[in-house]
């Protein structure tokens, strides 16, 4: 869910990622996705996982790559570029 229920998504393309690494979570993590939801500002997956650690390294693996499109779409609306810089700088 957003923080403050804020959106997640913003336009079509960031419903396309979010399923692209997704799918590529699901594979590495050897998960199967049985059905899925991407509401405006959270989801809903249900999986099953081949092991206990499975889900977690599926949600760590999409946080860590959409997380990325979220910090620049929130710098874009709010028209400040110096808070990406400052995100690489210290990461």
């Amino acid at each position: 869910r957003g923080h403050s229920r804020e959106p997640v998504f913003y336009e079509d393309n960031d419903y396309y990622a979010y399923l692209s690494w997704l799918k590529q979570a699901a594979n590495r993590s050897d998960c199967a996705i049985h059905a899925y939801v991407l509401m405006t500002n959270h989801i809903h997956i249900l999986v099953t996982p081949q092991d206990i650690q499975g889900i977690s390294r599926m949600m760590q693996y999409i946080g860590r790559h959409y997380v990325l499109i979220l910090i620049i779409v929130t710098v874009r609306v709010a028209g400040c570029w110096f808070i990406i810089m400052s995100f690489y700088k210290h990461t």
